[in-house]
């Protein structure tokens, strides 16, 4: 009995120190798990915290880039449009004297009466000053007749609803039984009336042939 005893306390002896080694080895490996865990948290919230941080960045880009695109279509569109403004009108003159010089050479009566204002004062190279009225009723008689007319060049400039030209011509033209030709320096104004350009004013003057140089 006594020798048992001492065999149990031996077995004891050995058994709790080898529980004790298993027990301290599962703690030594388990911490590592534990410092690895809390490294990849860490390193994971870090990650977090640089995403959110771009996406802060994209936000406050994108209202900056939209202010900058802003700035620039107001510098640079109205510089565009100013330097288009002068072609667009030379082009609109030579249409409308295009139109009206054919109406005249074809007696086109009712494409004059859209062409012509009401209060159109129309001055010949000879003086002669004639009304609207009176400058349809010359060429429907036969009185004034253009066998050619076309302008060789021209300015205009518009000032609100009036636009004035001044340019240089020259035509074939039977005027009251005397055939002529003509080479004339002009002046024209037309004006805005419901919504489209009108002639309200020629006046024209012979050009002056240069002096033949002396000898």
């Amino acid at each position: 009995m006594i020798l048992l005893r001492r065999r149990l306390r031996r077995g004891w002896g050995r058994v709790l120190p080898a529980c004790q080694d298993s027990s301290e080895r599962r703690q030594h490996q388990t911490e590592p798990s534990i410092f690895h865990n809390i490294i990849v948290i860490g390193d994971n919230s870090r990650r977090s915290s640089a995403t959110i941080d771009s996406k802060k960045v994209t936000r406050m880009k994108q209202p900056i880039l939209f202010i900058i695109a802003m700035i620039l279509r107001a510098v640079f569109v109205p510089v565009q449009v100013t330097a288009q403004a002068p072609r667009s009108v030379e082009l609109e003159v030579h249409d409308l004297d295009a139109h009206r010089f054919q109406a005249m050479t074809e007696a086109d009566l009712p494409a004059l009466e859209r062409l012509l204002s009401n209060d159109l004062v129309y001055t010949h190279a000879s003086g002669w000053r004639q009304s609207k009225a009176e400058f349809l009723a010359s060429l429907r008689t036969g009185e004034l007749v253009y066998h050619s007319f076309a302008s060789e060049s021209r300015q205009a400039k518009v000032y609100g609803g009036t636009m004035l030209v001044t340019g240089r011509a020259s035509g074939k033209v039977r005027s009251r039984g005397d055939e002529l030709n003509v080479e004339l320096l002009y002046l024209e104004a037309y004006v805005k009336q419901d919504g489209r350009w009108q002639l309200a004013a020629w006046e024209s003057t012979r050009v002056t042939p240069a002096p033949a140089p002396s000898h």
